[in-house]
């Protein structure tokens, strides 16, 4: 049996997250949804593993499993995703969108069936929907079951909640029959579009169909598309809204997600973001702890994001050069941005180099506090632990342009006959008052 995840697509709307990285991998609980799949799979003893990538695919997580690319994928759909990794598609597979994580349980439910294609169907779909948009119909699917226990219809608008008996959840197999069914209609599509025509939806070619076209298409040649019942235990992460949700309504215990939609959807206050900026050498960082500890000490929840740090978690993917540094920065600003969303207090030791990055976390991120760290160049030399200003090279302040912010919250100086280090956070935490 082998296991794919048609991840190509960009995800726009999971920016500013999408950004930077491939939707698939956003992280949920410090893991990228790829790595909950793939991880799920291996637990589910499927060691075939093969990923379609595209948007920004050089980013994907890297590992034992197969990558397959769809370059057009700013122009093509799912189905053109899928039949990139034809190869594959010869025995038993089960494919998966790469937006959606599940428990093991769902997997091998799909895994105990032994129909030609079966997608699995979630039966408690519409409280969920109702957390995730106002009309929960908006983005619902139509899908109905025949007398014969089979999808008769599925992927279509409903017109209302009857049209809706469960909710195709994103995963589906095809084993025997099924992989040459799925393999003769898309063969006959391939044709019609040479020809300049579709046979298998009346508006879109083979380019732009959707696995919900495919599958519909399946049934209207009369081959049989068996549903799978689960009752929640998935979760889908297409918007910010959705990876919120996610956060909330899963939990890690021994390694593996577990998801349990009737977990309160708590709605937080967003908290602070304390954005410390400040080239290299101005004691950012040391800044940063001390703030933390103080506010900790009065029983806030505070999470540290440090520049340094984000890139070594991120396997420093990212270069040195300007565009290198602007886009770990992005990647910094949309993970602050989500933490202080869950109602946890943020402090960001970060050069945070460029007046694009200021202006948008002033405008995206609701409490946000900008500190400014200065201290003379004498200083910033006798402090060169990394050694930067001897090498003089690639150095912000020194062979790099630093944007100085604009319209800093405080502007402080840490140099020798400056404040102590406990009295420069003091002053953030007295300025920080107001948002807290």
């Amino acid at each position: 049996m082998k296991f794919l995840v048609l991840a190509a697509g960009g995800g726009t709307r999971l920016r500013p997250y999408t950004e930077t990285l491939p939707k698939c991998m956003v992280p949920l609980h410090s893991e990228p949804l790829l790595s909950w799949q793939l991880g799920t799979a291996r637990a589910a003893g499927i060691e075939d593993l093969i990923v379609v990538g595209g948007y920004l695919h050089e980013k994907l997580l890297q590992g034992d499993h197969s990558l397959v690319l769809n370059l057009d994928f700013g122009t093509t759909n799912m189905v053109t995703s899928l039949w990139r990794a034809e190869e594959h598609i010869k025995d038993d597979i089960i494919i998966s969108y790469g937006d959606i994580v599940y428990e093991q349980r769902v997997l091998e439910s799909l895994m105990e069936s032994d129909a030609p294609i079966s997608v699995i169907v979630d039966n408690d779909w519409r409280e969920y929907w109702e957390k995730r948009f106002d009309d929960p119909l908006d983005d619902a699917e139509s899908l109905k079951i025949g007398d014969d226990g089979n999808i008769v219809e599925l992927g279509k608008p409903p017109n209302s909640a009857d049209d809706i008996q469960g909710q195709y959840i994103g995963l589906i197999r095809f084993q025997g029959d099924g992989i040459k069914w799925v393999r003769e209609l898309y063969e006959k599509e391939l044709e019609a579009f040479d020809k300049g025509e579709t046979c298998l939806h009346p508006e879109r070619n083979y380019e732009k169909l959707y696995m919900t076209d495919l599958l519909q298409a399946l049934i209207d040649h009369g081959h049989p598309v068996k549903p799978v019942f689960v009752d929640g235990r998935w979760l889908e992460v297409d918007s910010i809204k959705d990876l919120t949700i996610a956060s909330q309504s899963s939990e890690v215990t021994g390694g593996k997600l577990v998801i349990r939609r009737n977990f309160p959807l708590r709605r937080f206050e967003p908290a602070p973001v304390v954005w410390i900026t400040g080239v290299s050498g101005t004691g950012k960082t040391t800044i940063a702890r001390e703030l933390i500890h103080q506010l900790e000490n009065e029983g806030h929840r505070v999470m540290a994001v440090d520049g340094d740090a984000f890139r070594r978690v991120m396997g420093n993917s990212s270069s040195y050069d300007p565009a290198g540094r602007l886009e770990n920065a992005k990647r910094i600003s949309g993970v602050c941005k989500w933490i202080s969303e869950q109602g946890i207090i943020v402090v960001c030791a970060t050069m945070s180099l460029f007046h694009e990055v200021q202006e948008w976390n002033r405008t995206h991120i609701r409490k946000y506090f900008e500190v400014y760290v200065t201290a003379s160049d004498e200083v910033l030399r006798a402090r060169d632990e990394k050694g930067m200003y001897s090498k003089s090279s690639e150095v912000v302040g020194v062979d790099q342009t630093f944007d100085i912010p604009k319209t800093p919250d405080l502007e402080i100086e840490n140099s020798q006959n400056s404040d102590s280090v406990i009295h420069l956070a003091e002053k953030i935490r007295s300025s920080l008052s107001w948002k807290l």
